[in-house]
């Protein structure tokens, strides 16, 4: 969904709930292959992205987000990346917390009340991130689905943070 709205693409859908949402309603499916017509995508520079640069100098106003799961932000645990934390000042809000317990989307409503708890209130600039910025973008659509204006995304995320030697934190404080 990001990857192609991000490059112009705008008839895109998600599934919301996955594939067992969509054997419950009992939605077609099938296991022919379409006939595929060649054609070219006009590629774009991304938009709505940032670099390490711009996570470490952002201002005080910015609102960093972090998707990964809670003991990956506390450094409890860290399978990936060489040096466990989190990026200083960054909030805790686990992509899986957007999820109802049957994977649905939870209401654009408490998705809403969701993301302003961690302080957005409109103008300021938010950044996203995870570990190496795929999971974020669950956090990008889900505020788009809550109505929040679109955020920026850290592209490198905590593997590219973390691999720089830049300061990380532990624990459930931000800072």
């Amino acid at each position: 969904w990001w990857m192609l709205t991000n490059q112009g693409h705008h008839a895109v859908s998600v599934l919301n709930g996955g594939l067992d949402a969509w054997n419950a309603i009992n939605g077609p499916l099938t296991n022919e292959l379409p006939a595929v017509t060649n054609t070219t995508f006009p590629t774009h520079p991304w938009i709505r992205t940032v670099d390490r640069h711009d996570v470490e100098n952002r201002p005080d106003t910015t609102i960093l987000i972090e998707a990964r799961a809670s003991e990956r932000y506390r450094g409890d645990e860290e399978p990936v990346d060489p040096v466990a934390g989190h990026i200083p000042g960054a909030v805790s809000m686990p992509l899986t917390d957007n999820l109802n317990p049957d994977m649905t989307f939870l209401s654009p409503s408490e998705l809403r009340k969701r993301f302003l708890s961690s302080g957005i209130e409109g103008t300021q600039t938010v950044i996203l991130h995870c570990g190496s910025g795929v999971t974020a973008c669950h956090n990008i659509l889900a505020m788009v689905i809550a109505g929040i204006p679109a955020a920026d995304l850290y592209v490198g995320s905590w593997s590219d943070w973390s691999t720089a030697g830049l300061p990380a934190a532990v624990g459930d404080n931000p800072r």
